[in-house]
C-alpha cells in the first residue's frame, strides 16, 4: 500500500462524493420542473 494506491483511493472518494453533491442538488430543481409541468404553468 504505497503513495499512489492512497492518492486513487482518496480521488475515487472525492470523486464519488462530488456527484452526489451534484446529484443532490439537481434533484429539487427536477422535482419542481415536473411538478410544475404537470400543473401545466411551465409557460414562461
Amino acid at each position: 500500500m504505497d503513495a499512489t494506491f492512497w492518492a486513487q483511493i482518496w480521488a475515487q472518494v472525492a470523486l464519488l462524493i462530488f456527484l452526489g453533491v451534484i446529484i443532490y442538488l439537481k434533484v429539487p430543481g427536477m422535482v419542481t420542473r415536473a411538478r410544475r409541468f404537470a400543473r401545466g404553468e411551465d409557460r414562461i
